[in-house]
């Protein structure tokens, strides 16, 4: 069974009605959009997602992969909180973990706390936790999960050739699967921001809109290092695994939305069988 659904997702806390406090409409086209890919994803009858995401636990050089028995993560603000806990997938993880290493792609398995029960429990960062928040909402079966954190130090192509193995993975154990690139785009985009303004992020994020909606993610894996370094992306090493999967997959694009409503841009797209 082929990967049955992809989607880059952003992971701003805000698009969560719960944490929007009075951003309820200024995060709607985010939030609509989060929905979207979701009940798009959830179509697909996926036993496992995939997240691949930039702010978990990283380990330097490596592919950080998750290995607890769950992953559990709480977002707040004020009063309001949010919180998630899902098991994982481990017999995935260490498939994943075992052909990356005989890639030679550096590969890191993380537990957190204890090495199996109650306690063996990873925290959860927010670009997990905010697309699953969509992805698997509360009251409902969810599927168990398995989280990737790509270290900033591998290069695009080898994170694509990740991609492409872990579809390799995925069909030859016969799951469903599908693999979300958590991706907020460019960080520059307001001068009262934590890294204030720089152009590059307005360029950068429109060079990533027209080829996502080109449907040609290949073409970010060559993007120049410099518009990177200033625009301050965090979605493009996440983007880049999804890029490889796509070699392997005949998936339908369907663009969904983009708007840059505080100091960085979120975009969503899925990628779908039919």
């Amino acid at each position: 069974m082929p990967l049955v659904a992809g989607a880059i997702m952003p992971h701003g806390g805000e698009a969560i009605p719960e944490l929007a406090g009075d951003r309820q409409e200024l995060f709607r086209p985010t939030r609509e959009g989060l929905e979207a890919a979701s009940r798009a994803v959830r179509a697909a009858g996926p036993d496992v997602l995939v997240v691949i995401t930039p702010h978990g636990i990283r380990a330097e050089g490596k592919l950080a992969v998750s290995y607890s028995e769950r992953t559990e993560g709480v977002l707040s603000l004020g009063d309001h909180r949010v919180t998630a806990n899902f098991l994982v997938d481990r017999g995935l993880a260490l498939a994943l973990a075992n052909a990356a290493e005989a890639a030679e792609i550096p590969t890191a398995l993380l537990s957190y706390g204890a090495s199996s029960g109650p306690h063996s429990c990873l925290p959860m960062d927010w670009g997990a936790q905010v697309p699953l928040h969509f992805l698997a909402p509360a009251g409902e079966p969810a599927p168990p999960v398995v989280t990737v954190v790509p270290s900033r130090a591998l290069p695009f192509h080898t994170l694509a050739q990740f991609g492409e193995i872990l579809h390799d993975v995925v069909a030859a154990r016969g799951r469903r699967v599908a693999l979300i690139a958590s991706s907020d785009l460019c960080h520059a985009h307001d001068p009262s921001g934590p890294y204030g303004y720089d152009p590059a992020a307005a360029a950068l994020d429109a060079h990533i809109v027209d080829r996502v909606q080109a449907d040609d993610l290949a073409a970010l894996l060559a993007v120049d290092p410099t518009l990177i370094e200033h625009g301050k992306p965090d979605g493009l090493w996440q983007i880049a695994v999804l890029t490889g999967a796509r070699r392997r997959v005949a998936w339908r694009s369907t663009f969904l939305q983009y708007q840059v409503p505080t100091y960085f841009g979120m975009l969503s797209a899925v990628y779908t069988l039919s």
